[in-house]
């Protein structure tokens, strides 16, 4: 089966599925109900209807695509799906109704059109395009049935596909590469004042000492499990975020928090788009030695902003920018505006003076922490994590 014919399956119109002589039969078999408490430590009786086979129609229906009975399905159809959302028009910026009609056009259904749209997560949703988040669902949803694999034929088909906030796939290794970096001496950081205060058990769970941070990362449980393993290295390649990000243009970022609200607002966005599959949200926790943190690049102000800019619309950086490319760990504010936004924003005739910056509540501005995959890797001596249902 070729990919053209195979994107063919994720088109919505009947129209157009008719023109091309495909057939129209919505494929409903394949799938079983399983208990939530079988995987989860709700006790309640809910059930949660999972596809038997991730080669199958089924799998395509719930991650979340309008799917068609075709008789010689890839392999790999995550592959599938995310090369047609990568192939969709993706200009939507700000309005419901265009994020709507771009999702229709990536063939996603209507349950994961309005879960993409709730209500509360437009601060979040919006600093990336529809491309971004839809791509980002398909990895949550195929990662939480790989979670099942006891209950599923042939769960092995797939791999998780990293995507920037501009929606662009970046091949990168899962488990992240570097050596452990010279000790340096500690320098205090200008942390915000909310470094959060986490309950009783999970501080003595961790054991987190005076010349320690506690880092933060909101997202759906069964990938953030699958972002440390069980001899403690960190494997987050499969959250991080691809080129171009907010603080970098070449390179791949995994974004911590500091901030218990930001690492909440991550994780309940996470599980409001696929509560409806049964999956569930969580928050990573990364105890660092403070050291690990001394060669942070700091970036604010009119910096940030213009920086963001050329690195959401890939602009060449000023020459007095250059100096953030060879950065490995970045601290600062990120800006509440996508790569689409901008693209309008500089058709008007506007510039990076007119971003504006993501806030928490009562105007506390949010402060993640980028890194390095090889940076990250650097950590991996270093580090205790913890994986915590929200």
């Amino acid at each position: 089966m070729s990919i053209s014919s195979a994107k063919g399956l994720m088109i919505p119109a009947l129209e157009a599925l008719n023109a091309l002589g495909m057939p129209t039969r919505i494929q409903l078999n394949g799938s079983r109900l399983i208990s939530v408490s079988s995987y989860s430590s709700d006790d309640s009786d809910a059930m949660v209807k999972i596809p038997e086979d991730l080669g199958s129609a089924a799998f395509l229906q719930f991650l979340g695509f309008l799917v068609l009975d075709y008789p010689n399905f890839p392999n790999d159809l995550l592959e599938v799906a995310v090369l047609h959302v990568e192939a969709c028009d993706d200009t939507a910026t700000d309005e419901d109704g265009e994020w709507d009609r771009a999702m229709i056009d990536m063939g996603m259904d209507a349950a994961t059109r309005r879960a993409m749209l709730t209500p509360g997560h437009d601060e979040i949703r919006l600093r990336a395009t529809p491309r971004h988040w839809v791509v980002e669902t398909l990895n949550d949803r195929y990662t939480f049935l790989r979670s099942l694999s006891w209950a599923i034929v042939r769960p092995e088909l797939g791999r998780v596909r990293p995507v920037s906030r501009t929606g662009l796939e970046f091949d990168r290794s899962v488990t992240p590469t570097g050596s452990p970096g010279r000790a340096r001496r500690p320098v205090p950081l200008r942390f915000p004042p909310s470094v959060p205060l986490k309950p009783k058990d999970i501080l003595e769970e961790l054991d987190v000492g005076p010349d320690e941070v506690l880092l933060l990362k909101g997202g759906m449980e069964a990938r953030l499990n699958l972002a440390h393993s069980s001899d403690g290295r960190l494997l987050l390649g499969l959250v991080a975020l691809v080129p171009p990000t907010d603080y970098a243009q070449q390179e791949a970022l995994v974004y911590f928090t500091l901030q218990l609200e930001c690492a909440g607002k991550y994780a309940e966005w996470a599980r409001d788009r696929s509560r409806d599959r049964g999956a569930t949200a969580a928050t990573l926790y990364v105890v660092v030695p403070r050291e690990q943190l001394a060669d942070a690049v700091t970036i604010f102000g009119d910096e940030l902003k213009e920086l963001t800019w050329c690195n959401g619309l890939v602009f060449p950086l000023p020459e007095h920018l250059h100096g953030y490319q060879r950065a490995q760990m970045y601290w600062g504010p990120i800006v509440a505006t996508s790569s689409a936004v901008m693209e309008r924003m500089s058709a008007r005739g506007l510039y990076w003076r007119a971003l504006t910056i993501l806030k928490l509540r009562g105007n506390e501005v949010a402060m993640p922490l980028g890194l390095t995959i090889p940076r990250l890797g650097s950590w991996n001596q270093h580090v205790r994590a913890a994986v915590v249902l929200i």
